[in-house]
């Protein structure tokens, strides 16, 4: 219970900050700050999504494998 609790929480807080850095335009320090975590995490979060997004969106033939 405590383990899907958690996974909730971190999809949340990857969902805000992307959408902070997106919709916001908001600069990966200011993101950061936002939400009290170190820009290497903002980062590595923001480049998790970024796959997941890409990943998705070959599986669902919307972009070719060979897009950068």
């Amino acid at each position: 219970m405590k383990l899907k609790m958690v996974s909730i929480l971190l999809k949340i807080l990857i969902t805000e900050m992307c959408c902070s850095f997106i919709y916001q335009d908001l600069s990966i320090q200011e993101v950061s700050e936002m939400l009290g975590l170190k820009t290497s995490t903002v980062k590595s979060h923001l480049r998790r999504a970024r796959n997941a997004l890409k990943t998705r969106l070959i599986e669902n033939q919307i972009i070719g494998v060979n897009t950068q």
